[in-house]
């Protein structure tokens, strides 16, 4: 029963990794306004568990007043595609100043020139 309810909880990160970056290259024709397309946090940089969530950055070339409306489609696209617990953040390029600490140690998913990490 043990080795079950491990078995139950643990994430299989490459194949993960795999289905985020089709994912990430569907968001890019869906959402014509994406730029970049990041893995951030513990999924990235291999230090997941079984209750680990997604992390999604998300870098378009517009901004809106309501971060959460500005995030609610890319969450619901993401969401409804991987079926895993997840954050996304959205942000335009004149906030990507504040916004290091999302892409340091992150995993390039896919980007708008098509090229991805």
């Amino acid at each position: 029963m043990v080795g079950r309810l491990l078995q139950a909880i643990s994430l299989d990160r490459n194949k993960i990794l795999a289905q985020l970056r089709e994912i990430a290259q569907e968001a890019l024709t869906a959402f014509p306004d994406i730029v970049e397309i990041r893995l951030f946090g513990s999924l990235a940089t291999g230090q997941e568990c079984g209750l680990s969530d997604v992390d999604i950055f998300i870098l378009t070339t517009v901004s809106a007043n309501n971060p959460l409306d500005r995030a609610r489609p890319y969450f619901d696209f993401f969401i409804s595609r991987l079926g895993i617990a997840m954050d996304v953040i959205v942000a335009g390029p004149e906030e990507m100043a504040g916004l290091s600490e999302f892409t340091q140690g992150s995993i390039v998913l896919a980007t708008a020139s098509g090229c991805r990490g």
